[in-house]
């Protein structure tokens, strides 16, 4: 049967063979798919890695929403950048997505674009109970033989106890040279209701189980998330877990020790630290992995924020001859909305930032589209923060950057930053020059 499997591994797969199904996971950012705050929602998310000194952009996601007044998306678009080409290839996949009244995903379509045509590539369907609890999610490959039909891969059931309790089982597709298995998951709390230990089983046929892994889990001190925090970053994240790459806990994490079963004793598999700044922002993620008795480094990810507290980006590294060296990042846009709880009287007007093609050589477009009546400000700056170039335009009129500081000196490679103000209304986009 022919599926389209290489896309799903890719995607799903690390998240349904990790040991722990919530296991704190080294995502791209705190659920930055989500409603992360009421002012600000998502515009693009850049994917790069590094060649010799530069960043170069492999793909990018942007987010289209319901209307001016929402963080709920309609669809999703992921393009991916072709190097040869010097240009983005728009759409390669495309998702959609349908919502229960109360916000929260209940299905999501995910196609892959191969020579334009659409093909189905996963599905993910979940249900909620009355209390807006997650109770079921399940995926779905697509089926290229007997287009429309979906393939069940996984499924996971939450059941609920008092005080905020919970625990998991759920089950995997047979893949080919995969034998199929059943699990189940426990937890321990604390006083304040926080997870401190998952404790997962596995069972060829959900009748005899045995142990498989564990992870025990400690916070910042000032930490104050709850039990009830818990469950809520559940039935908001597993519904969106394909978006983030993964599920954040939530709370101030400070450490994960996860271990597996041999049969006897628990055996450290690798360990997470994690640090805070000043502002109780994630600042550093570090993975060690377990080996010979001793912790060895082996991954590094470092969180950046901007003026608003907004993530700005993400930086991996990887541990190579004694030293840790940059692998990727992600890069962050973010732009403003109007609420719906807003005052109607006093509309926000809506200010949305637009550059292209990113990465440019020599020219790139720049567009600020608002409904207000205001001219729009364009500043630009570089790494550093310094402002390289100025502009003034009309709202939705279109001007060319040549590249070029305000001394008429053509600026170095590398990334840039676009700012856009209209009155209280600000936009900001990150663009790449290439030599």
């Amino acid at each position: 049967m022919k599926r389209i499997l290489l896309p799903i591994i890719l995607i799903v797969m690390p998240f349904l063979l990790m040991g722990n199904i919530f296991n704190y996971q080294a995502t791209s950012a705190p659920n930055s798919f989500l409603d992360y705050s009421r002012a600000w929602r998502l515009q693009e998310r850049m994917t790069s890695y590094k060649n010799g000194e530069l960043w170069e952009p492999s793909a990018r996601m942007i987010p289209y929403y319901q209307n001016n007044q929402s963080t709920i998306m309609d669809s999703l678009y992921m393009d991916s950048y072709d190097l040869e080409l010097n240009m983005w290839i728009p759409g390669m996949m495309v998702a959609y997505f349908e919502y229960n009244p109360s916000g929260q995903i209940t299905d999501a379509i995910y196609y892959m674009n191969i020579m334009e045509i659409q093909f189905p590539m996963l599905r993910q369907v979940a249900t909620y109970d009355e209390q807006n609890r997650i109770t079921h999610i399940y995926f779905f490959g697509g089926d290229l033989e007997n287009l429309g039909n979906w393939i069940p891969m996984s499924r996971m059931h939450l059941i609920y106890g008092p005080d905020n309790t919970f625990e998991a089982y759920g089950w995997e597709e047979d893949e080919e040279e995969r034998i199929v298995h059943y699990f189940h998951s426990t937890f321990e709390y604390d006083a304040q209701g926080r997870v401190i230990e998952d404790l997962t089983y596995i069972s060829p046929d959900s009748l005899s189980w045995a142990f498989k892994s564990r992870s025990q889990y400690q916070y910042h001190a000032q930490d104050s998330s709850t039990g009830a925090d818990y469950i809520q970053n559940l039935s908001d994240g597993l519904s969106s877990i394909v978006l983030d790459d993964g599920l954040d806990y939530p709370g101030m994490v400070t450490s994960e020790i996860y271990e597996l079963w041999d049969g006897s004793a628990w055996i450290p598999e690798r360990r997470s630290t994690l640090q805070y700044d000043a502002n109780l922002k994630l600042s550093q993620r570090l993975e060690e992995v377990y080996l010979d008795s001793t912790w060895l480094p082996e991954y590094k990810y470092l969180h950046y924020y901007d003026d608003n507290g907004m993530p700005d980006y993400l930086i991996n590294q990887s541990y190579y001859n004694s030293e840790f060296v940059d692998d990727d990042r992600i890069d962050y846009v973010w732009e403003t909305y109007t609420s719906d709880n807003d005052d109607p009287s006093a509309p926000m007007a809506n200010l949305k930032l637009l550059a292209y093609p990113s990465p440019f050589v020599d020219d790139i477009r720049i567009k600020a589209q608002s409904s207000g009546k205001a001219p729009v400000k364009l500043s630009i700056y570089n790494m550093r923060g310094q402002k390289v170039q100025s502009f003034e335009t009309p709202a939705n009129s279109e001007i060319i950057w040549d590249g070029k500081d305000s001394d008429g000196r053509r600026v170095s490679s590398g990334i840039y930053f676009i700012k856009a103000n209209q009155g209280d209304q600000v936009s900001t986009r990150k663009v790449l020059r290439l030599k």
